[in-house]
């Protein structure tokens, strides 16, 4: 490399972060030092200065590195390797910000500028705690510093990967452009959410580290209640935005797909609001003070175990999601171990130390279910946790790296999922005062028939599966009992029905993936342009192609059924990288209208006709006639959920001239794939050929098609072949997102004003309070 670019380097990016990372390890052993000193209130104020300038000189750092690799991308500096491997000159500005953090190096640096941000917020509120909280939180941002170093340090090897890191040879003209799937303006929002929230589970780990370093084992839930209902609130959002994201964009008809990295997130916000409900418990009467600070310490390294699983390259070919591999194993390995293993460390030293309260509360009590509702999350948690870590676990036992499939997950939760409906349910209608079990009976009357006469309602409407019902019921009784307590919470003071109302979203939620994924419904569906093809109860004709943006294919669908007629449009186009089909939907209120390309054919037209069972048409002298299916897997033994190959063969006798031959054409369907048809030769004329272009599987009836008829045209007719799938009460479950985030909401100004009231009265006692002049921190005693 020219001495002029390697100077140049040095003193861009890369000096910058080592500026910033010299100032965090700063910040931390200052931190550290007023932690130690908070009975010497003259030395800690020292530390603590300039703890707080050191961490403010890694703020700065971590801004102007990430003002600097925006410019970079901005203008297309190609030189740069960051640059070059996301972006290119065709993307407009606001994808253009987005591949930011469109690889590891720059989502790191998102990591670190909320956590840096949030530590901010900690230094002007958490008083007394700022020392041992500001402590471990500006550890984390070391370490995140320490990822994007890209250094050669003797003896260890290289520290980080450098985005600031040139290209090597000619500086390229293009960039490589960010992968067509990420161009959404979904994405642009999702990741951003999503950092935020794995960032700030970092402030309730570091409030429970502080109390178990200073032996504060009560009133550390206060403080960090709020961070961790905001946590709970951004982790939540960005993993609903991921799901819409998918729905509307992936075109394979799902917004949740038990993906690792799908999973990776899911269950940190699992265990926050699993120590959300447990803190509740902790703050009302004292317990559970163990059991809180395990689980702030498994919520953090869940966080980094999924920073590990999806940027060390373990995952490997497992999701469509994980980071390309930069070589950063040991170091997220080294950023998990101190974390979860010094976290756990510290917290069964002090074990023996922590009050137990000793637990009081009957079953009839609101702070069992809480329990019993947090256990459950965990246990969700630790289930989905257990089937991400199936390619780590094969890879430590030398195995061929595997992937759990979704059913795995689907039987697993299934009954967890129950058990929060009926416990979200219970639990809201206790309330927090003890209950009998004859007042508890005569509250849960009303939700409970009401839940029992629309799970009955739905049963005459045809759901017949027995987890299904019993999800319904659970589920529904959720929203009535919550939607009860929500009136009369909301008619007396709505600051306080936060929880219900996430409960009601929460129920909404269980019920909308009910509908729209267990009983949805898919088929595929080949649409010979210009021809009406029956669907659904929906009459569909393509009317063929127009462009999008230049360059990408719309197929224009016109979409009757009844008097209303709709024009839906997915899309499919090719890139440098892959095939982008991107679907369409119609939404009613009922249900969703969804409409993936699959492929578009350019084929010469043949006799085609449909048949059902011993059903017979004759085509230029040729009879032929449909007698049944043959299936090549036992249909009892095939996965739904399964993305495996289903071949079929329809079994067809053919008549010409008195002489009766059978032949048996195939069709092959696989999810995400175009169906591949293998058609029969005639033996007395090879040159005629049956086709099996569709299956009505409902009907019982095939689509075939005569080739090499003299009288077929050889004009090429255009065929678009979709997936076109309804999907009922889709909308419930959006419904049900939007309550949960304006409950959570609700909850934050909750908390966040008792905090300030409660500032209040100290400050009003304050005067009264007796002050320790020696051997003791004036500001924990007027605390």
């Amino acid at each position: 490399m020219p001495t002029d670019n390697l100077l140049l380097e040095f003193l861009t990016g890369k000096f910058v972060t080592i500026v910033g990372f010299v100032a965090a390890m700063l910040a931390v052993a200052a931190y550290f030092k007023a932690a130690q000193t908070e009975h010497e209130p003259l030395i800690q104020k020292e530390w603590l200065r300039l703890a707080r300038y050191a961490f403010l000189g890694m703020f700065v750092a971590i801004v102007i590195n990430g003002l600097h690799l925006l410019y970079l991308i901005l203008t297309h500096q190609f030189q740069y390797n960051y640059v070059k491997s996301y972006s290119d000159t065709t993307l407009n500005i606001f994808y253009l910000i987005s591949t930011f953090y469109a690889g590891q190096e720059g989502s790191f640096m998102l990591w670190m500028f909320y956590g840096a941000l949030l530590g901010l917020f900690v230094i002007r509120i958490a008083r007394d705690y700022e020392a041992p909280v500001m402590t471990v939180l500006t550890l984390s941002e070391a370490f995140l510093l320490s990822m994007i170093m890209g250094i050669q340090v003797p003896g260890i090897g290289v520290i980080g990967s450098d985005p600031f890191a040139l290209v090597g040879g000619e500086v390229p003209k293009e960039g490589d452009g960010l992968n067509a799937l990420l161009q959404n303006p979904w994405m642009v929002i999702h990741p951003p959410t999503l950092f935020l929230g794995f960032s700030s589970l970092i402030v309730p780990f570091s409030f429970a580290i502080a109390a178990l370093w200073k032996n504060r084992y009560d009133d550390w839930v206060r403080p960090a209640l709020p961070w961790i209902l905001f946590s709970a609130l951004t982790l939540g959002t960005g993993i609903m935005m991921g799901g819409y994201w998918a729905y509307k964009v992936l075109g394979w008809g799902g917004y949740w797909g038990w993906d690792p990295v799908e999973n990776s997130s899911l269950v940190p916000w699992l265990m926050i609001v699993a120590l959300l409900h447990t803190t509740l418990v902790q703050k009302k009467n004292g317990s559970l003070k163990r059991f809180n600070l395990f689980l702030a310490i498994l919520s953090y390294s869940t966080i980094l175990y999924s920073a590990f699983l999806t940027r060390s390259g373990v995952l490997g070919d497992t999701s469509v999601h994980s980071f390309t591999d930069l070589g950063l194993y040991n170091q997220l390995v080294a950023f998990c171990a101190v974390f979860f293993l010094g976290g756990l460390g510290l917290l069964l030293w002090r074990f023996p130390r922590i009050p137990s309260a000793g637990s009081t509360d009957s079953l009839y009590s609101r702070e069992f279910f809480l329990m019993s509702g947090s256990l459950v999350l965990m246990l969700i948690g630790l289930v989905v946790l257990a089937g991400t870590s199936a390619p780590l676990i094969d890879q430590i036992l030398g195995r061929p790296i595997s992937k759990i499939e979704p059913d795995f997950y689907n039987k697993t939760t299934l009954p967890l999922a129950v058990l929060i409906g009926f416990l979200s349910a219970i639990g809201q209608l206790i309330w927090w005062k003890r209950i009998d079990r004859d007042t508890l009976i005569k509250n849960l009357a009303i939700p409970i028939s009401l839940a029992m006469l629309m799970t009955s309602v739905l049963v005459l409407f045809g759901m017949k599966e027995i987890g299904m019902i019993v999800l319904t019921l659970s589920a529904s009784f959720s929203l009535f009992a919550n939607a009860q307590v929500f009136l009369k919470i909301a008619k007396g003071n709505w600051r306080f029905a936060g929880g219900s109302l996430t409960h009601i979203g929460l129920a909404l939620m269980l019920l909308g993936i009910i509908g729209s994924g267990k009983y949805d419904e898919s088929r595929f569906v080949e649409l010979p342009v210009g021809h009406p093809v029956q669907v659904f109860g929906r009459e569909l004709v393509y009317a063929g192609i127009e462009k999008i943006d230049g360059a990408k294919n719309g197929f224009k669908i016109l979409v009757r059924e009844g008097t209303k007629e709709h024009t839906a449009m997915p899309v499919m186009y090719e890139t440098r990288r892959m095939t982008v089909q991107n679907p369409d939907v119609i939404h009613s209120l009922t249900q969703d209208f969804y409409l993936a390309p699959v492929n578009l054919l350019r084929r010469p037209s043949g006799h085609r006709f449909v048949l059902a069972k011993d059903e017979a048409q004759t085509h230029d002298g040729y009879t032929v006639k449909f007698t049944g299916f043959k299936m090549y897997q036992d249909p009892s033994a095939l996965n739904p959920a399964s993305s495996q190959p289903i071949k079929i063969g329809a079994n067809v006798e053919v008549t010409k001239d008195g002489v009766t031959e059978r032949v048996e054409p195939t069709l092959t369907i696989q999810a995400g794939a175009a169906p591949e048809m293998e058609p029969a030769a005639l033996q007395t004329n090879p040159a005629v050929k049956v086709l099996l272009v569709n299956i009505d599987a409902n009907n019982r009836k095939v689509m075939l098609e005569l080739q090499g008829l003299p009288s077929a045209t050889m004009v090429p007719t255009e065929t678009l072949i979709v997936e076109a799938s309804i999907k009922p009460f889709i909308n419930v479950l959006w419904v049900g997102t939007y309550l949960v985030f304006l409950g959570f909401c609700l909850s934050i100004y909750r908390r966040w004003q008792e905090r300030h009231l409660r500032h209040t009265r100290q400050a009003q006692t304050r005067p009264a309070a007796p002050l320790q002049k020696t051997g003791s921190n004036e500001s924990l005693v007027a605390s």
